[in-house]
């Protein structure tokens, strides 16, 4: 095994030295240093943890722990040896899991650690026993160099019962592919329920197969804008339901939602369907390399979950180590930095396919407008390099003033993928575009069975009718500029500094708090004490629909109140430890 001592060369080891010697320099001059102690290479003070005292068996809990290193060795978040520390967590005496630490730690300082747990299906005695210790990778276990670990008796109760414990038990065993907003955390110790699985849901409310009910701002990632189960959608399904639903033939329904869209959007004179929105910037992409027989994309968003976009940004591994970029990426709205691009990669650009708005690039930064003088900046490059421009409407298309971000600035794409909102809640994405590039989709061999599915076609087509006699967008910007001015209010009213940011269809509560890792406790609290209070988001995100109510907007200020009261007082205290319950975000 390793000794404890470094490499000097190491920068973790220098790092050490330059803050042992700052010390050394911040000693009073004529004070003797302390008689040294020699500190044993592994230490901890466990400081809190959040298990409770009874769990259920089969349960999921989010453990978080707090510690301090005690000892004389650096504990490295990350190690080019592979040497990192990690907590470990066994029930009795199983190891159940590991998690890695968030930063390094240097002796002296303390890390905030969280793992979700799984509790075992049974459990000798009626009882666990959960030891918590921590590990440094290819080198020792602390608790076998002569370290007390944290042990806790955890009382085991007999699973829940009932149709919903038992679709989240097959969840648990069989698909771990759906979202749920805790991660399957189910209960809360108040004995408030998280939302988990939904049995009905109407208007913009969702309700749970045990009768709870939440006001949903996610609304099925914003698909859902005029509302669940609107009763002029339902009627369009329930008229087409005589018919089957996938046909050999194209059905009369796609060749009028066909002309609907050509109709709404500017410079739409063909289309072509699919299930996703991923489908149709595949597709996009796909058409734009045929027609100008180039492969260098630019891009500026997300453009779903298929190969061309993932590999190149979501997941590396599933690019070949041997394959050149293709997919490069800039910033909207940043006409020099595209500029740049641009230059680096003039005569063999495809395709620029960007979100023109809204685009959500993390956690804390807002949602932005539209810039038109960008967007017009980003088309007339297009015309000169010979590239073809491609909106990414799938998130604003009917959503944004105008109905469309090309609408409202003046700036028509050659391409614009259209999903979400288009049909209502049904399953259905658009691409349409330019004659003259739509005409080589077909050499692009997209070809999917349900892309002409009857029922979602009457569903686009109604929700079509209702965007041509409604100024949905205008609507939603009404009832999204109240949610904001009612939680910014409520903030000003505590004196907490955080604010409602974005744009009133795309919009994300923020904490003015500097330190990362503080702002990610507050937030992932946030989200938790709104899901205890009845209000469903996505990691804060907030998408309003036609289907919200002044009472919605009410009653969901109201629970930011709560919320965000708890969250001041749990931040004022330090004790996000014994508060926290979900995982974090």
């Amino acid at each position: 095994m390793p000794s404890s001592g470094r490499d000097r060369s190491d920068p973790i080891f220098v790092g050490n030295l330059i803050r042992h010697l700052a010390t050394r320099a911040q000693r009073p001059a004529g004070v003797a240093p302390a008689a040294a102690v020699a500190l044993p290479p592994y230490g901890v003070a466990w400081h809190e943890h959040n298990l409770p005292s009874s769990l259920r068996k089969g349960e999921r809990w989010q453990l978080y722990v707090r510690a301090e290193n005690r000892g004389s060795r650096f504990w490295p978040a990350q190690h080019p040896e592979g040497r990192s520390v990690e907590l470990a967590v066994y029930f009795g005496a199983a190891l159940h899991c590991t998690a890695s630490i968030p930063h390094d730690v240097a002796p002296g300082e303390d890390v905030l650690v969280s793992v979700l747990l799984t509790c075992p299906l049974d459990a000798e005695g009626g009882a666990w026993t959960v030891t918590v210790s921590f590990l440094e990778q290819n080198v020792a276990w602390f608790h076998e160099q002569g370290v007390t670990p944290l042990v806790i008796e955890v009382r085991a109760e007999e699973p829940e019962t009932g149709a919903l414990a038992d679709v989240e038990a097959i969840a648990r065993r069989s698909n771990w592919s759906m979202w749920l907003p805790t991660d399957g955390v189910t209960r809360s110790r108040t004995g408030r329920r998280y939302p988990t699985f939904i049995e009905h849901a109407a208007g913009c409310r969702v309700r749970d197969a045990n009768g709870r009910e939440w006001i949903d701002f996610v609304m099925a990632g914003g698909a859902a804008l005029l509302g669940y189960a609107h009763p002029e959608i339902q009627a369009a399904i329930a008229r087409a339901l005589t018919s089957s639903a996938v046909v050999t033939l194209p059905h009369m329904l796609e060749a009028k939602v066909t002309g609907q869209l050509c109709d709404l959007f500017p410079g739409a004179e063909m289309a072509l369907f699919g299930k996703h929105g991923s489908d149709m910037c595949t597709a996009a992409i796909r058409t734009a390399r045929l027609h100008t027989r180039r492969r260098t994309v630019l891009y500026s968003g997300y453009h779903g979950w298929h190969d061309w976009y993932v590999q190149e940004t979501v997941q590396p591994r599933l690019k070949s180590p041997s394959a050149a970029p293709e997919l490069f990426r800039f910033d909207l709205n940043d006409a020099g930095g595209f500029d740049a691009l641009v230059d680096q990669r003039r005569g063999g650009i495809a395709a620029v396919i960007l979100e023109p708005a809204a685009q959500a690039r993390s956690l804390d930064d807002p949602p932005s407008g539209a810039d038109a003088a960008f967007l017009r900046h980003v088309a007339e490059v297009c015309r000169e390099q010979g590239a073809v421009l491609i909106f990414d409407e799938i998130v604003t298309g009917f959503r944004h003033p105008q109905r469309s971000v090309q609408q409202a600035a003046g700036v028509i794409p050659d391409l614009t993928c259209l999903g979400k909102a288009l049909s209502g809640g049904m399953p259905l994405a658009a691409l349409v575009g330019r004659r003259k590039i739509m005409e080589t989709s077909p050499n692009a061999a997209y070809m999917p069975t349900f892309r002409g599915e009857v029922y979602s076609l009457a569903a686009a087509a109604m929700s079509l009718e209702i965007h041509q006699r409604e100024d949905v967008p205008a609507q939603i910007d009404g009832i999204g500029t109240a949610l904001m001015e009612a939680v910014n209010e409520v903030s000003g009213d505590l004196g907490i500094r955080g604010a409602m940011i974005g744009v009133p269809y795309r919009q994300i509560y923020r904490f003015d708090e500097p330190d990362a890792r503080r702002r990610g406790l507050m937030r992932t609290l946030l989200q938790q004490e709104l899901l205890q209070r009845g209000v469903l988001t996505y990691k804060g995100f907030m998408l309003p629909s036609l289907a919200h109510r002044p009472a919605d907007v009410e009653q969901t200020a109201a629970a930011f109140r709560e919320a965000l009261a708890h969250v001041q007082d749990v931040a004022d205290n330090n004790s996000f430890v014994r508060a926290l319950e979900i995982p974090l975000f």
